[in-house]
């Protein structure tokens, strides 16, 4: 069951008639849908068509001496082509061929010597690549269009500098459509801080009219906007982003636009704007959000349980701005804090703007703002990022459309030191954080099927029937972490709290961690590997409840989706809902059967 954005736009104009399924299709269903079971057996339906590919294989240099583009244009509808680890050349442009085609990479680089990305079309996914512009002065924009595609686990390498002013990337989605983007970084930004260069992250206009999600993007050190989508009549949501030290604003948008759960910093100096549109255009000044509702009639902005964390004044805005006039700005749940005078928002204008549960500190002032605002002790946000740390240069991000997985890949060292001052190398880490307040805790208990070691101190005042025992932990967490080494399984974990647990350094959910550490059997024994067929749910708009059917063996996918209780298999049957996020499975034999009630892509994949 997968509670990913539920404030997608709905698709429209959905009929039977979309529903032909061969082996990379896509069956995009209307509200009113309820049985593609009647269409006589999906496993009657031809196959054959689309192709799951081995770019070497198939010609492509992983060296990077010869140009990829002509095998990646050989691809038709449906195709999925892989890219192992590897470095592989793009002459100019790479563009997708057909609709519906999938480029998936593990560690492996595009190197753009010049041009960039031209991804257009239908249910188009990219995935798994570090795209590299570093031998370029300047760089093309990167273009991002079509209906219900996916980008994600994507890092770019090579700073921007002061040629020209351009954006890296530009998503543009139609009316009545979605996009998701997920675990990008574009860390390395436009310039040095101080240094001065014309280039944006992200730029949309009139034709990013549909919806698009983006989720976990981290943003940093860019010049002359960051995201910048105040043109954009469409719905935009961003969640669980990283902003930290980058100019005019993280996220610049109008109407419609949702962020939640994201992180803004300023820590220290930031890029400079040229004077590009004539003399007073240019400088510098960091604005977390910049609310630009003067830009765009109605719509609302929604801004709730973010965290602002200032901790150098210099060129630093109002972590906050709104401007007018527009529908109405909601701010709810967030925190602020700044080791300076700083107003946590400023502005309104004719702008309707509410909210409560809002928390600042140290020098963040919310004057005019009523009850919205408490003032707390301490520090009231947190600059900790809310996805993983960039990656190493030739790897790629982990993670999925729902939570990422991966180790975090900027970690270098295997090895950890335990309370008797050993090391250790076998094994996996544990890392239980409470929420950052003092006043809260959370308690856990977790089991192991191998050995386990405590490799934080207790606590100064340790409680009754909590540590190790064998191979159970027993503990509480406050405002700090507690960190564990373990070999085997994790195969009991349950948390009375809040708290995050993370799995060698990246954050995981406790469904995840479960299915993430076991064998990959199912309960009748059979192996995963023996299940060479996937279906992948993904929701398009609120809750799509599904149910399917197939010949052979069954069982929710171990790293691909979410994972979730209310997903239950039933020997050859499986029954769940999706909200906006994915839902995946691994089965053998064919597809049976499936009933759908409101919007989803559903997807068939080979996978031997």
């Amino acid at each position: 069951m997968a509670r990913d954005s539920p404030e997608k736009e709905l698709p429209t104009n959905h009929s039977d008639s979309d529903a032909g399924v061969s082996r990379r299709s896509f069956l995009r269903l209307g509200a009113s849908t309820a049985a593609i079971a009647g269409l006589g057996g999906l496993g009657a339906v031809s196959r054959a068509s689309a192709q799951t590919l081995d770019a070497v294989e198939k010609g492509a240099d992983p060296s990077g001496n010869e140009p990829i583009n002509d095998v990646v244009s050989s691809l038709s509808s449906g195709d999925t082509m892989t890219f192992p680890s590897g470095e592989y050349l793009v002459s100019g442009n790479l563009e997708v061929p057909a609709d519906n085609v999938t480029l998936s990479g593990t560690d492996a680089t595009l190197r753009f010597a010049d041009g960039g990305l031209r991804l257009s079309g239908s249910g188009w996914t990219f995935e798994g690549f570090e795209v590299d512009f570093s031998e370029q002065d300047s760089f093309s924009v990167n273009v991002l269009e079509g209906s219900d595609w996916t980008f994600g686990n994507v890092v770019f390498r090579g700073t921007r500098g002061a040629a020209g002013n351009n954006t890296l990337l530009s998503p543009r989605v139609p009316s009545g459509s979605s996009a998701l983007m997920h675990d990008v970084y574009a860390h390395e930004g436009a310039a040095e801080p101080g240094e001065s260069s014309g280039s944006k992250l992200m730029w949309s206009g009139s034709d990013m009219a549909g919806s698009l999600t983006i989720r976990r993007l981290w943003g940093e050190h860019w010049a002359e906007n960051t995201t910048y989508l105040s043109d954009a009549p469409g719905s935009i949501t961003f969640e669980d982003c990283f902003f930290r030290n980058t100019n005019v604003a993280g996220v610049r948008g109008a109407k419609d636009v949702v962020v939640r759960g994201s992180t803004f910093v300023k820590s220290g100096p930031i890029p400079v704007q040229p004077s590009l549109n004539g003399p007073g255009t240019g400088g510098a000044v960091m604005r977390g959000i910049w609310c630009n509702m003067s830009r765009s009639d109605g719509g609302q902005f929604v801004i709730e349980d973010n965290d602002f964390h200032y901790t150098s004044a210099s060129s630093a805005g109002p972590m906050v701005s709104i401007d007018g006039p527009g529908e109405s700005v909601k701010l709810s749940n967030n925190r602020f804090h700044s080791s300076f005078e700083l107003s946590a928002v400023q502005g309104g204008g004719s702008t309707s703007v509410t909210g409560s549960g809002n928390e600042i500190s140290g020098g963040a002032t919310a004057s005019g703002q009523g009850g919205m605002f408490t003032r707390t002790s301490g520090e009231a946000a947190s600059a900790t990022p809310p996805m993983p740390k960039p990656p190493k240069e030739g790897q790629t991000p982990g993670g999925d459309d729902g939570t990422a997985k991966k180790k975090d890949s900027a970690e270098t060292d295997d090895s950890t030191v335990s309370t008797d001052g050993t090391t250790s190398t076998d094994g996996k880490t544990l890392t239980i954080a409470g929420d950052g307040d003092a006043t809260t805790s959370a308690t856990f208990t977790f089991a192991v099927s191998g050995t386990l070691e405590h490799l934080t101190p207790e606590d100064a005042v340790k409680q009754p029937g909590h540590g190790v025992d064998g191979t159970t932990a027993t503990g509480d967490v406050w405002s700090g972490e507690e960190k564990y080494r373990f070999t085997g399984d994790v195969t009991d974990f349950q948390v009375d709290g809040p708290a995050t647990v993370s799995l060698e350094g990246q954050q995981i959910s406790v469904q995840e961690l479960l299915s993430s550490t076991s064998s990959g059997s199912t309960s009748d024994g059979t192996t995963s590997d023996s299940l060479t067929n996937t279906i992948v749910v993904n929701g398009t708009g609120p809750e799509t409840t599904y149910s399917f059917t197939v010949s052979g063996d069954l069982q929710k996918h171990e790293t691909l989706g979410s994972q979730n209780a209310g997903d239950v298999v039933d020997g050859s049957t499986a029954t769940g809902a999706v909200y906006g996020g994915v839902d995946a499975y691994r089965y053998s034999g064919e597809l049976e059967s499936i009933d759908l009630s409101g919007y989803a892509v559903v997807q068939l994949r080979d996978d031997n």
